[in-house]
């Protein structure tokens, strides 16, 4: 067995469910334009669907694979960071960026 968890991929999703009218005059409206601009920021630095489709051939491909693969931008932050800190420390770092 082979587990690929891709991390951001630049697809149609991402301009969906943008709009911030509902929360104009709510005390969420603050906290949804930081997450709506962090989710620009991981659109930009996501992996084309070429990229992240010829890696997933390379993987199945391989004689012997490892039994997890992630495939995501930035993979210190993305990936190494939050399985090595503890939650908290991991929610204040990112609350921070």
């Amino acid at each position: 067995m082979v587990i690929v968890g891709p991390g951001a991929v630049k697809t149609p999703i991402w301009g969906k469910g943008t709009d911030m009218s509902p929360y104009a005059d709510t005390p969420y409206y603050p906290a949804m334009k930081r997450f709506l601009k962090q989710v620009a920021v991981s659109e930009n630095k996501g992996f084309s669907i070429d990229y992240l489709g010829e890696r997933i051939v390379e993987i199945y491909e391989t004689d012997r694979p490892q039994i997890r693969y992630a495939l995501v931008p930035g993979k210190l932050m993305g990936w190494i960071l939050p399985r090595l800190l503890p939650a908290r420390v991991l929610d204040w770092v990112l609350e921070r960026i």
